[in-house]
């Protein structure tokens, strides 16, 4: 078939309006070009924070090859993204998450890799990289010279887990469709099973990236993306159902990679609070059943674990009860970890105080930010050394600290009234999160009492540049 475009972007809105402008960024600036060769879908899936406004003036910027389909309710992640397929007129066509960028480089890399090795693949694949406050490389980059085609047989180490950095062809991804019910593994089964189609698939080389907003993650929870919210007990088992019925089906048989893979899923159910020890009936029910499928190579190479959790995957496998030892080693990392996220936030709020520093000592000052964007009543969540600094650095400008949100508000001595986040909260323009190393968290608690945009200062404090 004739196609419109090179390039589909299908663009999953999920509360992330503050992010849409810069996606579009690095989406207008391909180096490919925009205009004649990218088209963009924004699903917007139920969710009330202003995204689907901001998308809607997109749409009027770029009427030709910018559209928005506003779906009833929300219908999670999945949902969104196959209605977006539907209408994808591009002969090539990637999934985003609306805090996504790809380097400017990427389009033009892909559908030129794509169309060389036309016949040999359906997809190719690029390096991850965090942005915001964590800076962690994704433990499955190859980080290339130059781009390279995979053999999943001879290398099925290389796995693939995130659909968001692929790229692939049209029409092989409208022979799947993505699980529309929540696990997060959506992308995963989707990008398996097209890979599945012909056991190879493509390798950017490392100047192309895709990179993804750190939000709160240490460098573990980068990792091993999320886990914390893959173990509800219906997650692994959708895992391992999609990509071993496509693996049997396509092939008579479960794949090396896709061991590999599910190994991989597995083993984070095997760590700190996740751990056979407290796991409860998934592990003695949903792991122990998947772990029969996966040959005993595959979970001694799991690379996102160490090798003590790696003999009680096996163990466990076989019977062996370790149960009693991986519990008091999982109380011992569970304490180190929080330690590490302790850390981790204290020199998060000092690299952002740091920088907001130098950022004054240019004459550079917050109020600009929220003037120019019509922010002139903020509320303050986090007051702390961070949250206090705001509003002392407000006091005399035309932008009004309205009230501060905090935990501890009972406690906290403060120019401003300070509130719990449980209390009825007085209407602002926007609300400024201090604690940048929790944003996603307490993003998602303030989403449910509020429509009004949910602002890092540490993004405040980067476009202030």
């Amino acid at each position: 078939m004739g196609w419109k475009y090179k390039v589909s972007v299908v663009v999953s809105i999920d509360n992330a309006g503050q992010y849409l402008e810069q996606l579009m960024r690095s989406i207008i600036m391909q180096t490919i070009g925009f205009g004649q060769n990218v088209q963009v879908i924004f699903v917007n899936d139920g969710f009330a924070d202003g995204s689907g406004a901001v998308c809607a003036r997109f749409c009027e910027r770029n009427p030709d090859n910018v559209r928005q389909i506003c779906l009833d309710r929300n219908r999670e992640t999945g949902a969104a993204w196959n209605a977006g397929l539907e209408h994808a007129e591009g002969k090539y066509v990637t999934f985003m998450e609306p805090d996504g960028l790809w380097s400017l480089n990427a389009f033009e890399a892909a559908v030129d890799f794509l169309e060389r090795h036309a016949p040999e693949i359906d997809l190719v694949s690029a390096d991850m990289e965090a942005y915001g406050i964590s800076l962690q490389q994704h433990c499955f980059n190859q980080d290339l010279d130059a781009g390279t085609l995979v053999d999943m047989n001879t290398e099925p180490g290389r796995l693939r887990v995130n659909g968001s950095c692929c790229i692939m062809k049209t029409e092989t991804a409208r022979g799947h469709r993505f699980q529309e019910r929540q696990s997060g593994w959506e992308s995963t089964i989707f990008v398996n099973q097209v890979m599945l189609e012909k056991l190879r698939y493509g390798m950017l080389p490392g100047d192309v990236r895709y990179y993804y907003h750190g939000k709160r993650e240490d460098g573990a929870a980068v990792q091993q993306w999320e886990m914390h919210q893959m173990y509800e007990e219906h997650s692994l088992e959708s895992l391992f159902q999609g990509i071993y019925e496509a693996s049997m089906e396509r092939w008579g048989c479960f794949m090396p990679m896709m061991q590999e893979l599910m190994a991989y899923a597995v083993a984070g159910g095997f760590t700190g609070e996740n751990s056979v020890s407290n796991a409860g009936g998934l592990c003695d029910h949903k792991m122990y059943h998947i772990l029969q499928y996966i040959e005993d190579n595959h979970l001694v190479g799991a690379c996102n674990v160490d090798e003590f959790t790696r003999k009680v995957m096996l163990a466990f496998k076989h019977g062996v009860d370790l149960r009693e030892a991986a519990a008091e080693r999982g109380k011992l990392l569970v304490q180190d970890r929080c330690l590490q996220q302790r850390r981790a936030a204290d020199n998060a709020n000092y690299g952002v105080l740091k920088k907001w520093f130098e950022r004054k000592a240019q004459g550079k000052k917050t109020d600009f930010y929220f003037l120019y964007n019509g922010f002139r009543r903020i509320a303050v969540y986090g007051m702390s050394d961070l949250g206090r600094y705001l509003v002392s650095e407000l006091r005399d400008s035309q932008v009004e600290a309205v009230y501060g949100i905090d935990r501890r508000a009972e406690k906290i001595e403060a120019d401003i009234p300070v509130l719990q986040l449980e209390e009825n909260l007085p209407e602002v323009d926007a609300i400024v999160v201090t604690p940048v190393y929790y944003f996603g968290e307490i993003q998602g608690s303030l989403s449910g009492k509020t429509e009004v945009p949910i602002i890092s200062i540490e993004d405040i404090i980067n476009v202030m540049e």
